[in-house]
């Protein structure tokens, strides 16, 4: 079972993303692409892996999914809809999410920026990786996953 291990941001993901994002844009041409997750929000506690998103027009989203498929690892394809792909690297610990302009899951940036301008609640995130190290990935994954519903529900509700 693989257990959950967190640290503080390592400056080296942070140029990994830069490098990486050369290599997206030479790979995809013109799409967004956006250093998010908890390597890109300071004072964060991480995994460690690199989290990116590429946000695409509806119109591009196949050719981009396309063009990444030779490059990295298609990854958890049974959660992929039509705004939606995510893809790995595993030798650099790297998760390529792919999302469409607007749509339903497109929200990976403004959770970043939300966190980024509320310490409140980016010291409640850490606090609730604090309380699952050493647990499951899926225990994890599942109180993560309530934390972020929650702040995009409030999203939702303003908009």
């Amino acid at each position: 079972m693989y257990q959950m291990s967190f640290r503080e941001i390592n400056v080296d993901v942070v140029d990994l993303f830069e490098v990486e994002k050369k290599k997206l844009l030479s790979i995809l041409g013109d799409v967004m692409i956006e250093h998010v997750g908890g390597t890109s929000v300071p004072g964060s506690i991480t995994q460690g892996d690199l989290d990116i998103n590429i946000r695409v027009e509806a119109g591009k989203f196949e050719k981009t999914k396309e063009r990444l498929e030779p490059c990295y690892r298609a990854h958890r394809p049974d959660s992929w809809d039509t705004g939606f792909a995510c893809f790995k690297d595993d030798v650099a610990n790297i998760d390529i999410v792919v999302t469409v302009i607007g749509s339903s899951l497109d929200q990976f940036v403004n959770l970043r920026d939300y966190l980024k301008a509320n310490p409140n609640e980016l010291h409640e995130l850490n606090d609730l990786k604090r309380r699952y190290e050493g647990k499951s990935k899926a225990e994890y994954g599942a109180a993560k996953g309530k934390f972020f519903h929650q702040i995009v529900s409030a999203f939702s509700k303003t908009n």
